[in-house]
């Protein structure tokens, strides 16, 4: 059956996977690499933020 292949289409084919495979390896690194986004709690942040330090930042009229 590989009689009737040439040289030349063998070493194609063996091109076009080892192309694709470093394509889908490529893929897979990139995505194992992303960040995974947590959620994020409002209510927690507006609790545990620094009002303390708005001083400096707010104008206020003395109160």
């Amino acid at each position: 059956m590989l009689e009737a292949l040439t040289t030349e289409a063998i070493l194609s084919l063996a091109t076009v996977g080892v192309s694709g495979l470093a394509i889908c390896g490529t893929i897979v690194a990139l995505k194992a690499t992303q960040r995974k986004q947590s959620r994020v709690d409002v209510d927690a942040i507006v609790k545990t933020a620094p009002y303390h330090r708005l001083h400096n930042v707010v104008q206020t009229n003395g109160v």
